[in-house]
């Protein structure tokens, strides 16, 4: 009996050491390597702009733009404006059978600077959510058609050097602009309607 339990402790130590070889064989194998991932995005940039800007000029708006409301007695009355140049004092000239009276409107009616030439300035006409790199800035530059515009005069608060700030928040003065132009009333081809394109680009700042 003694001898049998002797063999079976055997067996044992013989069974514990092989598990225990066995559990220490993974601790004798391993490998490692560092992988080095580069992103490359392209600058995030969205333009906000209307299609389209439909502006109705009211009459008092515009008798005050051009200086038709300026006289004394004058006031706005729509579609024109009124002035009362006060009572006449005609002088009469007379023929065989006909008199003729003139009020002489021409000296009576107030002097008058009158303003052919009128700039527009649209507030927060467009704006920009952006991301890049380099300086944070953007440029915008703002180009008109051939349409009823003075030629040249599009322009934007944020064109040229003023730049465009880069962020995702939109803020007036900072990536959100303006647009002005001007119009002569004496070149339209239409007196009572003007229109043209304006195109807003901008680009990330070299």
């Amino acid at each position: 009996m003694k001898t049998r339990i002797q063999r079976i402790a055997r067996s044992c130590l013989v069974v514990g050491s092989v598990a225990a070889t066995l559990g220490m064989a993974p601790q004798s194998y391993a490998a490692s390597g560092t992988t080095s991932i580069d992103i490359d995005f392209p600058p995030l940039l969205i333009l906000y702009y209307y299609n389209s800007i439909p502006i109705t000029v009211d009459a008092a708006s515009f008798a005050t733009a051009t200086g038709m409301d300026a006289p004394a007695g004058c006031t706005t009355d729509a579609p024109g404006v009124e002035c009362d140049v006060g009572a006449a004092t005609p002088t009469l000239t007379s023929a065989l059978g006909q008199i003729t009276a003139d009020a002489d409107v021409i000296g009576d009616a107030p002097a008058a600077n009158l303003t052919t030439t009128i700039s527009f300035d649209i507030n927060n006409a467009w704006g920009v959510r952006s991301l890049v790199g380099g300086a944070g800035t953007l440029d915008a530059t703002i180009s008109q058609g051939a349409g009823d515009f003075v030629a040249g005069s599009a322009t934007s608060d944020l064109a040229g050097s003023a730049g465009v700030t880069s962020s995702l928040t939109l803020t007036a003065g900072q990536n959100v602009g303006d647009l002005q132009f001007d119009v002569d009333l004496t070149a339209l081809a239409d007196p009572a309607s003007a229109n043209d394109t304006i195109t807003i680009t901008v680009v990330p700042t070299p």
